[in-house]
This record gives C-alpha cells, structure tokens and sequence, in this order.
C-alpha cells in the first residue's frame, strides 16, 4: 500500500508531466512543451536555433528529477519528527528549482518587454531593477503577488538562512499542506506571514517570537505557479511579435545550423 507522501508525489509527477506536455523516456522528453512551440516559431520566422528556449526546457527537467525520486516513498508524513525532516529537505530542493526558474522566467519577461538586453539589465540601477522585477513577477502571476511570496518564502527559509530561518528555529515542526488540514496556529511561518519570525526588530535588534511550526505549500501550487509563466510569457510573446523578435534575436544561436524541427536534444 502506497503511503500518502508517495501517492502526493506521484500525482504531483503526473500533474507536472500533463500541465507542461513532457514525456520521459530515458531522459526528459519536451518535443510538445512550450519551450519547443517557441524554437519552432521562431524558426518560422527565419532564425536559428535559439539558446534559451532549449536551455530553459533542459533546466525544467529538474523537476521531472525530483518528482520521479522514489527514494522515500516508504515513509509518510507525520510518522515520526525525524522523517518529517527528510520530507521537508525534499521539498526545498523543490523549491530551489522553482525559485530559478521563476528568475529566469522574471529576466526573459523583462528582457522581452522592455527590449533591453541582458547586458543593460545587469547595467539598472538597484532600485530601478528591483521596481522591474516586482512588475515582472506580478505579471507572471496575473497581477497578483504570489511569486514574490512565495520567492520571499524560499529565499528565506530554504536559501539565505543566516539572517532569518536560522534565527528562529528552535527544533521547529512541519505542517504540510499536501497532508494536513491546517487549524490556525500561532507561531506558524507560513506564506506572507513570514517576517514576523525570521528577522530581528530592527530598533531594538530583539528576536522576533520563535515560531513553532513551518507551513510547506503543496507540490501542484508550485507547478500551477510555473505553468501559469509559462502562459504569461507565450501572451506576452503572442501580444506583440516585436517582442518575440527581439527574444529569439537576442539568443539566437548563429553557429549552430538551423534545423526542421525542435527537439529535447538540440
């Protein structure tokens, strides 16, 4: 009999495979993804082959990986403290992926709506990149600030963790939203609820209250997340083909050969 966590990942796998057209074969196969759609397009409209689009389908394959890891399908969530650890380091390496790609997703957005070239992107201003990146994030998740919280979320719980996850955990448990009905809880981190405890009160430099628990989102609104850019980007991109243009001109490959069709391999 399959354990909970194990049914989760597998219909978190099938969910991801669906959502983004990806057959895995021995490796990741994206012939029908997006990504694909767009090498394709842009063939049509005469150029090469162009490097993002292959390099973004490639780095997505992360998260085929993880969610076909079958290594801890014996345990279940809540069966002891210690394995509800070893599920919550699963999921951070989740959300690491995620986290670049959504960064990824931010830049291209930015690069193709602005028409600036990477290289001028770097050249911003901090204050006038970071006003460009909160857009493009909102654009990414139709208006709403989703990925910038869950990004906050990741950045840190799960990545620079000195200066906040590290301050307040005091043997913390673990609430996984693809498992329990969450109650209300006080002392919970959870998405935008998070820097009341990672953090210090900045006049007094006093330790904001520990938490007790952490709040894990569930796997399917991370991938709805990542599908959902995906969509705003082909708009964007469909919206106006100047913009399109510009993307595929900008990375186009022009030593490599320009082939028939797009492939996983190129």
């Amino acid at each position: 009999m399959k354990t909970d966590y194990a049914l989760k990942r597998r219909d978190a796998l099938n969910y991801w495979k669906s959502k983004t057209k990806r057959v895995f074969k021995i490796s990741d196969n994206f012939m029908g993804s997006m990504e694909c759609s767009w090498q394709n397009r842009s063939y049509k409209l005469g150029f090469k082959h162009v490097s993002i689009f292959c390099s973004i389908g490639q780095f997505a394959s992360h998260i085929t990986d993880l969610l076909r890891d079958f290594r801890f399908d014996r345990y279940n969530f809540d069966q002891s403290e210690q394995i509800n650890e070893v599920i919550f380091r699963y999921y951070c390496r989740i959300f690491l992926i995620a986290s670049e790609i959504f960064t990824d997703f931010q830049d291209l957005y930015i690069l193709a709506d602005e028409k600036i070239s990477t290289k001028d992107i770097r050249a911003l201003e901090s204050k006038d990149l970071r006003l460009k990146q909160d857009n493009a994030r909102t654009a990414l998740a139709n208006g709403s600030d989703d990925i910038k919280i869950l990004l906050d979320f990741i950045n840190k719980i799960c990545k620079h963790k000195t200066s906040n996850f590290h301050i307040c955990n005091n043997h913390i448990k673990y609430i996984f939203d693809d498992f329990h009905s969450v109650q209300p809880r006080r002392k919970m981190i959870e998405l935008s609820k998070i820097n009341s405890f990672t953090g210090y009160d900045r006049v007094t430099l006093i330790k904001h209250n520990k938490p007790e628990y952490i709040r894990i989102p569930k796997l399917t609104y991370i991938i709805d997340l990542i599908t959902n850019g995906y969509d705003v980007l082909d708009k964007l991109f469909l919206s106006d083909p100047t913009k399109f243009d510009f993307v595929s001109r900008h990375y186009e490959d022009l030593n490599k050969s320009k082939v028939k069709k797009a492939s996983a391999t190129i």
